[in-house]
């Protein structure tokens, strides 16, 4: 979960019923959450890390996770963001990708344990300012990735 500068509430969670990544927005702490898919592919979503950015006047969330279905591959470091925030959008419905979410894999030459996948926004680095930057553990020791947009 995280807050932004506008005191919004955002929080991606794994809802082990169906394997599904989801995502919760709530305008203030009274309001009723809008919960979204983001990814369903498989088993998807576990060891969560959400941040988000403000960009063009809006705050996007960042989504990290470990990708389970694919353990023990380089294939499980995933990280997922919303396309347009002028309103919360599913990702998928009916298992099908809406284009509304971007659902990345993050490809490793090492192979990722199953921990924690860590993002961050920096905003004040020359080299990686406004760029989703991934930490994680993996079977050759700490790595991190960034995302090139």
């Amino acid at each position: 979960m995280c807050v932004d500068k506008k005191g919004r509430i955002h929080i991606a969670y794994y809802n082990s019923g169906k394997g599904d990544l989801k995502y919760a927005y709530l305008s203030n702490y009274k309001a009723a959450p809008d919960v979204r898919t983001v990814d369903s592919y498989l088993s998807t979503g576990t060891n969560i890390t959400i941040n988000v950015k403000e960009e063009n006047g809006k705050y996007v969330p960042y989504i990290s996770y470990f990708f389970s279905s694919f353990t023990q591959t380089p294939s499980t470091v995933r990280i997922a963001w919303q396309n347009d925030m002028t309103s919360v959008k599913d990702g998928v419905v009916n298992d099908r990708f809406t284009g509304a979410w971007k659902c990345m894999t993050i490809p490793t030459e090492n192979v990722p344990v199953d921990g924690i996948i860590c993002n961050g926004l920096p905003t004040t680095s020359d080299t990686y300012k406004d760029t989703p930057v991934l930490g994680y553990m993996s079977d050759r020791g700490y790595e991190k990735a960034y995302i090139k947009k």
